[in-house]
């Protein structure tokens, strides 16, 4: 437990203090930047009650969060804090101690969730914050806090499998950043919209059908990204979603015992 907490501390150091952390919060805030954006040129279309507050998170920052927000900040933390290690040949500092291997990467993987947390929090709340004190609108306050600790709730459940699949590509390729780009955004954000089975075969589809219930989304500003009609279940959604996880941890730590760290 020390060398995952270890590792846990190392990875929040190497991306959480210094200059790295300026282009992380910017990611963060790009929910917030479009909510400044659209209080400034379309406050007539969707800021002039209550209800608009909430269609318009429930309808374009939420999906922005999911499709955007979220993968670019998992491959920004997770893809670096391992591909790193083996560019500099600093993992082999990590797998020769007594330790065994799962350990060194459950410590990078967490690593990443706790780096996570706090910019899903900042993504997730700034756009209701920003709403609460700009807009002049009246609205139900605890109606919007619950809806943006919600999507808080929804994305940091979702980060889980996004990282622990950021991980293993790391170990497993030389070139993870291609792969988890095509994973994340091409299979997963636009085949997982499609209708059909192959969105089955996407992590996305169980995020957004997550989305949808918990967070009440029926229709998204963008109609490349529709939801679907027939998101799975609750229960399924979170199976598919925790499952996931262990299952690209463990292949992350078979692919520690296949690749080359010398």
């Amino acid at each position: 437990m020390n060398s995952i907490l270890s590792l846990t501390r190392y990875v929040w150091h190497s991306h959480m203090i210094g200059k790295g952390i300026i282009g992380l919060i910017m990611t963060a805030l790009i929910p917030a930047i479009f909510t400044v954006g659209e209080m400034y040129f379309n406050k007539e279309i969707y800021l002039e009650s209550s209800t608009e507050c909430l269609r318009f998170l429930r309808e374009s920052v939420i999906p922005i969060n999911i499709y955007i927000t979220l993968p670019f900040l998992v491959m920004s933390l997770t893809l670096p804090a391992i591909s790193k290690l083996y560019e500099k040949g600093a993992i082999t500092y990590f797998f020769t101690q007594p330790a065994p291997r799962w350990q060194i990467i459950l410590g990078l993987y967490f690593g990443s969730i706790v780096c996570l947390l706090p910019l899903l929090a900042l993504s997730s709340l700034a756009p209701s914050l920003i709403i609460i004190f700009q807009s002049g609108v009246q609205y139900d306050l605890n109606e919007l806090i619950s809806l943006s600790l919600k999507q808080l709730f929804v994305l940091s459940v979702s980060a889980m499998p996004y990282a622990a699949l950021c991980s293993f590509l790391a170990i497993w390729s030389k070139k993870p950043l291609i792969w988890a780009t095509f994973l994340l955004f091409i299979w997963g954000s636009i085949i997982g919209s499609l209708p059909g089975g192959a969105k089955f075969l996407s992590i996305h589809n169980y995020i957004i059908g997550l989305a949808k219930s918990i967070c009440g989304i029926e229709n998204i500003a963008i109609e490349l990204w529709p939801p679907s009609e027939t998101p799975p279940s609750d229960i399924t959604s979170f199976f598919v979603l925790t499952g996931l996880t262990f299952i690209f941890i463990f292949l992350g730590q078979l692919a520690s015992k296949k690749r080359d760290i010398l």
